[in-house]
């Protein structure tokens, strides 16, 4: 699918970086791991259509086009993961942690709220990049060649891969109407996964060798028992309600742009997404409530910004440490570029955002 988009927007350096934007759009609601589809998917490609235009990391050819295509598939990354439940492992949390506060996110209810924003601010990336980390090649024929050299070396589709993208399209049906047919998130990947190994697409074997799935499982498990707890014994609604105080006398609207951006930049003292969603998220939704921000509105603001504020640094979230161990750009200019995007991101996001709500008939949207 990359190679296909690459091939047809790559005659631009910006338009590659669409042609990224794009693919990221289309895997990220069936795989669930921003980790994986940026170092097993997007970095490979990147990195031969860098190196073919004759850009290579931790020299002075890097600016060539090899920097602004990698910072163009993290930022993409981290979009696609703000705009679906299934995009990053910390969704599901972040749907668990606002059920708890009496706010109910489905599937479909996530992707058609953060769809608009989230557009945008794909729609932005390549653009604002071609200014914060200039390419020196624009012009880039040699990238359509490579797409369809890599893509004639791939053959025609397989069996599996066919069967693949049929399980693929099943899993996002049942994504988006789980309500209607009674099946919800969890049962649906327990039948992607149980369809994968009965047609030989996936062997148990395979699964074994998925160490950071497990892991990612036992985490995730451990923090929503932990969250279920913290609130059934009240201490969100304690937190909530003794910080708000401090917070009395604000508009609401105000007191959304403090605690979200509060929320946002805090993150340059975390090294993970779950862990900052964890810890801060019912916190910072209990805040939103008891100032009177709609729920529905401050819950699913937070929960974009839980994944848009991975571009503030190079390990603010899984992907960085892979994007950036390509050594295409530099610590400095990754702080520097994360810290411009992270205004462009929530300057859309909490404009934007509120509106498209409005219009889709969220009357309890009370900005």
């Amino acid at each position: 699918m990359a190679l296909v988009f690459l091939r047809l927007l790559g005659r631009h350096t910006v338009g590659l970086g669409y042609g990224m934007a794009v693919t990221e759009l289309l895997i990220a609601p069936a795989m669930p791991s921003i980790t994986a589809r940026a170092g097993g998917v997007m970095l490979p490609i990147t990195q031969s259509i860098a190196e073919a235009l004759g850009s290579r990391p931790d020299d002075a050819t890097r600016h060539r086009a090899g920097a602004y295509l990698i910072q163009c598939a993290f930022q993409a990354n981290i979009v696609t993961a703000a705009m679906f439940v299934t995009a990053m492992a910390g969704n599901p949390l972040v749907v668990k942690l606002a059920a708890d506060r009496g706010v109910e996110i489905s599937w479909i209810g996530w992707a058609v709220a953060a769809f608009v924003p989230g557009v945008a601010c794909l729609a932005v990336i390549p653009l604002a990049l071609r200014y914060l980390l200039p390419p020196q090649v624009t012009r880039t024929p040699d990238a359509v060649a490579l797409a369809h050299r890599e893509l004639a070396a791939m053959g025609p589709v397989s069996t599996k891969e066919i069967i693949m993208a049929v399980i693929f399209v099943g899993l996002i049906v049942m994504w988006v109407f789980g309500d209607a047919i009674d099946i919800d998130a969890t049962q649906a990947a327990a039948i992607g996964v149980a369809v994968m190994l009965v047609t030989g697409v996936l062997t148990w074997k395979d699964a074994l060798a998925e160490r950071a799935a497990w892991d990612t499982m036992v985490w995730i498990g451990i923090l929503i028992m932990l969250a279920a707890k913290l609130n059934e014994y009240g201490l969100i609604a304690y937190l909530g309600n003794a910080l708000g105080l401090y917070l009395q006398g604000y508009h609401r609207f105000v007191l959304f742009l403090l605690v979200g951006t509060v929320c946002f930049y805090s993150h340059y003292l975390f090294a993970s997404a779950t862990a900052h969603i964890g810890a801060l998220y019912p916190i910072a939704l209990a805040l939103l409530i008891t100032g009177g921000v709609a729920p529905f509105s401050g819950a699913i603001a937070l929960a974009g910004l839980s994944s848009l504020y991975g571009c503030l640094t190079q390990y603010a979230i899984g992907s960085g440490p892979v994007m950036f161990g390509a050594g295409y750009v530099s610590q400095a200019e990754w702080w520097r570029t994360g810290f411009v995007m992270s205004l462009i991101y929530l300057a859309i996001w909490f404009t934007l955002g509120p509106v498209w709500w409005t219009l889709l008939g969220h009357t309890h949207v009370k900005f």
